[in-house]
């Protein structure tokens, strides 16, 4: 009896030990936070981060430089550190490394984003920061890296003169900024300083006009930079057929069986409305829009195919340029031996007047007789003594070149003389006026009143002929560039134009304004004298297009600086 009192124990003990094995381990209880505390060392200082939700912010006393700094922080259990993989060296200069990532114990994405400040950092809240005249627009800051930068408006904003607007709190205490307008024509960028109580910090403020240099592509080009150089700051275009292309022509006339020849000059009612007269007392409605809507709408759209166009685009501060010429006012672009050339004014175009180095070789526009009038006052391309290229209206008196301080005016006023200044160039050459300037399609009259010289060439059958040309401008995102339409031409018959291979000023000038040209200005055409003309740029020995023995007026030269 007692043996089995003794079996049914040992059983009940081991039916006990087997219920306890069965006994769930307690569930770890892991913590909602990646971290408890965090500090960053930069220098010589060692700050610790002030947590707010999933934004950690750091105020540094003196440091100024963050490109290699410490994160410290001890990752809590379960939890684990995706971004950065290297803690402890972490350049804070860049906007991505602001972020840190962190996979949580159920397998989720948490984020902390760093935000810091430092005395020698003035700038406290970016978002205080505003441009004038546009509240809705977005500034955005690299406190290390000392760079602000704003996305262009064109509907909104000057790029001739956009302020800054630091709002209370924008800054540290104690620090100030003293409020300029910076001029975007030329340049992206532009520095400025905010005084602290330990000295001036310099800032650069930086234009973002992206949004207005389309993919090339869209417009049939394609990128051959690669083909041809690795150069810095050089992109040249391709394009051997244009379409969707305004058509040059006013609407069928039936009664001639053929297309009406249409220029500024023509005018009437029967030349497609009363687009092409002059300004009158009131200048709005009756003057031609040289690119506007109401022209590309009112035409048929065409495509110029076959044609050879080439668009070279460059940095100035990688390339500088000039004006290269003889004695005889001829030369051709393979000899002038730059790692850049562009062929300027046909030998054969009569309205070219150039001038370099106090010398004319071309007295075209010389008026040191007479002072600054309206006869010599033309739209013109300019290079100064370091090599950096403007287009003006522009005019010289008793050997002093003066410019006029506006792109245009948009009441067709004609330019008044005491708003001309001192133009430092070493080179000029006169060209046709100018279609747009500033981003502006510039208006007939306006072209007129802004060029001070009314000839029929500028405004006759050259306006619309289907011919090879050279272009000039620059471009949105501040780059200068050359643009060459090869094609060949003919008397214009009115009975069809169809057998002339080449493009109209007008088609020119939209097809490159489309391309993210801000400035147009051709500088070189075909004349109806001769079918010899071909516009050549050349790169590094190499044709890009034309011919570099033809001769021409003069030649452009950029070499890597």
């Amino acid at each position: 009896m007692k043996h089995r009192i003794l079996s049914i124990a040992a059983i009940f003990a081991v039916f006990a030990t087997l219920m306890s094995c069965q006994e769930k381990t307690p569930e770890v209880v892991y913590s909602e936070v990646p971290f408890e505390t965090i500090s960053i060392t930069a220098g010589d200082e060692t700050v610790d981060g002030v947590i707010s939700g999933t934004n950690v912010t750091f105020s540094f006393a003196a440091v100024e430089d963050f490109t290699a700094c410490s994160i410290n922080f001890e990752v809590n259990e379960g939890w684990v550190c995706t971004w950065p993989t290297d803690p402890t060296n972490v350049d804070l200069t860049v906007d991505e490394n602001l972020v840190l990532q962190f996979t949580s114990p159920k397998n989720a994405i948490v984020k902390y984003y760093i935000s810091f400040t430092s005395n020698s950092l003035p700038i406290a809240d970016a978002s205080k920061i505003k441009v004038a005249g546009d509240p809705a627009a977005v500034v955005e800051v690299n406190n290390a890296k000392k760079t602000l930068k704003i996305y262009y408006n064109q509907e909104t904003m000057n790029e001739a003169a956009i302020e800054l607007v630091f709002e209370e709190g924008a800054l540290i205490p104690g620090a100030t900024y003293e409020g300029t307008a910076f001029d975007f024509t030329e340049t992206l960028s532009n520095d400025f300083v905010i005084k602290t109580a330990t000295g001036d910090v310099a800032y650069t403020l930086k234009l973002d006009k992206s949004s207005l240099m389309p993919n090339p592509a869209t417009l049939g080009f394609s990128d051959v930079t690669a083909d041809y150089t690795d150069v810095e700051g050089v992109t040249i275009l391709k394009a051997t057929a244009l379409t969707e292309i305004p058509d040059y022509r006013a609407k069928y006339d039936d009664i001639n069986n053929g297309y009406i020849a249409e220029t500024p000059l023509s005018g009437g009612e029967g030349y497609y409305g009363d687009w092409w007269s002059y300004c009158n007392a009131d200048c709005a409605h009756t003057v031609w829009e040289g690119l506007g809507d109401e022209w590309v709408e009112a035409r048929q759209k065409i495509s110029i195919d076959p044609i050879e166009v080439v668009v070279v685009m460059i940095d100035e501060s990688e390339l500088a340029g000039k004006m290269y010429t003889d004695a005889s006012n001829s030369v051709t672009s393979g000899t002038v031996g730059s790692f850049l050339t562009i062929s300027g004014a046909s030998s054969n175009q009569g309205e070219a007047g150039l001038w370099a180095e106090n010398v004319w070789y071309d007295d075209y526009l010389d008026a040191t007789y007479a002072g600054l009038q309206d006869a010599y006052i033309r739209t013109a391309i300019g290079f100064n003594a370091a090599g950096k290229m403007s287009m003006q209206v522009a005019g010289n008196a008793s050997g002093v070149w003066y410019k006029w301080n506006k792109l245009y005016d948009e009441n067709c006023a004609a330019p008044d003389y005491a708003d001309f200044t001192e133009w430092e160039v070493v080179s000029v050459a006169v060209t046709v006026p100018s279609h747009v300037r500033g981003g502006h399609k510039m208006k007939v009259q306006e072209i007129r009143t802004s060029d001070g010289w009314a000839g029929e060439t500028a405004f006759g059958d050259a306006w619309n002929g289907r011919r090879a040309r050279m272009f000039a401008g620059r471009t949105h995102d501040g780059r200068v560039a050359y643009a060459a339409f090869q094609g060949s031409f003919g008397y214009i018959d009115i009975l069809g134009w169809e057998d002339y291979n080449g493009i109209g000023t007008v088609q020119a000038s939209y097809v490159l304004e489309k391309l993210g040209f801000k400035d147009v200005i051709q500088i070189a055409t075909a004349m109806y004298t001769e079918d010899g003309y071909k516009p050549t740029i050349l790169l590094d020995g190499q044709t890009l297009i034309g011919d570099p023995a033809q001769a021409a007026k003069y030649c452009i030269g950029y070499d890597v600086r």
